[in-house]
């Protein structure tokens, strides 16, 4: 299901009040089985109408256009076809910041936050060059860019759709950041002192949900258990001249142990880990 679908408008009622459609909507959302029926409506309402949440709660009773009942009638089709809200609306908020994203990037995560909070502690004074590998958006290396107004954000991915989101995303910021199309550490343009990457890590045969099977394959999957990137990306840093001080990833916590020994393997050692996240340092 996509944004392009094919929609037809049939029967609709263009004498609706706000809590109306949403009444209607929510029912429509729920037999679908999705859970965040309610929440999903009012994002809808708001993107569609323009309004805050605050406006849409408390004006229940406002006559909605015709044209935008076509809008919301179309995007509630698309949501309960599983369709994830963020795609319908190509915006998702990240560390307080909100990030165009479309059909060609993973949808960031609340949890991949956390790289970037991991990152803030680091001692980053000998830090200057910072790498996101498989960027897709480029939330993560935007958001540093912005958090670390003084080093040097580069951006890495071997997906040209992927990367030209992360663009956007830069100008969206009003940030100049280089973008490279890569196979991760191949063509690498400078040395890096850190380098964060949140590598797809979901196994093949894992049964994912029907949002998730909405995002690009290669942003999500990677091997028999997952973790067929990270095992040439640690292959990678094993054979750089310069490696870099700090290494952030993310994975499963069932897999962080192999990630934790791929990372031995490579001259690294764990200093924390924080649910999905994992930060190594090089060891001396």
């Amino acid at each position: 299901m996509t944004l392009s679908s094919n929609y037809k408008i049939m029967n609709t009622n263009y004498s609706l009040t706000i809590n109306d459609w949403l009444s209607k909507s929510e029912k429509i959302l729920k037999a679908n089985k999705i859970n965040s029926s309610r929440l999903d409506c009012l994002i809808l309402l708001e993107f569609v109408l323009n309004k805050s949440r605050v406006h849409v709660l408390s004006e229940t009773n406002q006559k909605l256009d015709n044209k935008d009942i076509i809008k919301l009638d179309k995007y509630i089709h698309l949501r309960k076809n599983h369709l994830p809200i963020a795609y319908i609306t190509n915006s998702i908020d990240f560390f307080r910041r909100n990030f165009y994203i479309n059909q060609n990037v993973l949808i960031p995560r609340p949890e991949t936050e956390e790289i970037i909070s991991q990152a803030l502690k680091l001692n980053l004074s000998n830090v200057m060059n910072i790498a996101d590998i498989g960027c897709g958006s480029g939330c993560i290396g935007i958001t540093l860019a912005l958090e670390l107004p003084e080093k040097n954000v580069d951006l890495y991915d071997i997906d040209d759709q992927a990367i030209g989101v992360a663009v956007k995303n830069c100008s969206n910021h009003n940030l100049k950041l280089n973008t490279y199309k890569s196979d991760l550490l191949l063509n690498m343009k400078s040395d890096y002192d850190l380098i964060v990457c949140n590598l797809p890590y979901v196994p093949n045969n894992l049964d994912v949900s029907d949002e998730v099977k909405s995002e690009p394959k290669i942003a999500v999957f990677s091997g028999h258990d997952g973790m067929k990137l990270y095992r040439t990306f640690w292959k990678q840093i094993n054979i750089l001249n310069f490696k870099p001080k700090y290494i952030i990833t993310e994975s499963l916590i069932s897999q962080h142990d192999l990630m934790n020994q791929l990372a031995i393997n490579s001259g690294y050692k764990l200093v924390s880990i924080n649910n999905l996240i994992q930060t190594f340092s090089l060891a001396a």
